[in-house]
């Protein structure tokens, strides 16, 4: 999964999102926002699919802001 962009934005700029596969199953998202210099990691979630190919999208748990 590659980066794509969000309808949200900031100073002009939209907000982006990236992804990682984690198992077969299971993705790692990561939200950015441009702060008007550097596009910071904002919020993250976790992207799962049933055997159906039904995603189900939570916030993360584990998602720590790095700002």
């Amino acid at each position: 999964m590659g980066p794509g962009t969000l309808k949200t934005s900031f100073a002009g700029y939209q907000d982006v999102v990236t992804g990682w596969h984690m198992s077969a199953f299971e993705t790692g998202l990561t939200y950015y926002r441009f702060d008007g210099k550097t596009y910071w990691p904002i919020d993250g979630a976790d992207a799962v699919t049933d055997e159906d190919g039904n995603w189900k999208i939570t916030p993360s748990k584990s998602f720590v802001p790095k700002k």
